[in-house]
C-alpha cells in the first residue's frame, strides 16, 4: 500500500480515490503491469500561435494633457 502512495505523489495525484484506483488495477493486472501514458500537462505553442491568442491591445487615445482628465 505504501508503493501506491509513492506511485500517487510521484504523478501529483494526491488522493484516497487515486490510490484505491492504483491498488485495483494492480489486483487486477498485476503490480508489474506498466502504468498507463501520463497526459502532457499543456500544449507549447509556436511563438506566432501564441501572438495570435494574446489579447489585443487597446487602441490608444488622443493625447490628454491631464490623463485623469475625462
Amino acid at each position: 500500500m505504501e508503493t501506491a502512495f509513492r506511485e500517487a505523489v510521484v504523478r501529483n495525484k494526491r488522493t484516497w480515490r487515486y490510490v484505491q484506483a492504483i491498488l485495483q488495477r494492480w489486483a487486477s493486472e498485476g503490480r508489474e503491469a506498466p502504468m498507463p501514458e501520463r497526459k502532457p500537462e499543456r500544449k507549447v505553442l509556436s511563438p506566432k500561435s501564441a501572438a495570435a491568442k494574446a489579447p489585443k491591445k487597446a487602441k490608444k487615445l488622443g493625447k490628454r494633457s491631464d490623463p485623469f482628465d475625462y
